[in-house]
């Protein structure tokens, strides 16, 4: 008599698990690393910024999360010239 939802069944099961998620967790782990890429490096006042790529003393004022999320700034908002953070004076260029 064929062994019907016994432990074969819980074997084919358990496989099928483990293939879909060895399929899925790159995907889902890439997604989470490209999501904090699109993130601000610091913040400061209220104000979140990047640091400028070949630059090692100059930011940029970015949007706090992701461009889809509507995370932006409103009403007036002072940027100044120079920012510091980790007691690290820093220009930010118009």
């Amino acid at each position: 008599m064929p062994n019907e939802g016994g432990q074969g069944g819980n074997t084919k099961f358990i496989h099928m698990m483990k293939t879909r998620v060895q399929k899925w967790l790159p995907v889902i782990t890439g997604l989470m690393f490209s999501m904090h890429a699109l993130a601000y490096d610091f913040e400061s006042g209220g104000i979140y910024y990047n640091y400028k790529e070949f630059s090692d003393s100059e930011v940029y004022v970015t949007h706090n999360g992701t461009p889809y999320s509507g995370n932006s700034y409103s009403g007036h908002v002072k940027i100044p010239k120079t920012v510091t953070y980790n007691s690290k004076m820093y220009r930010v260029p118009k």
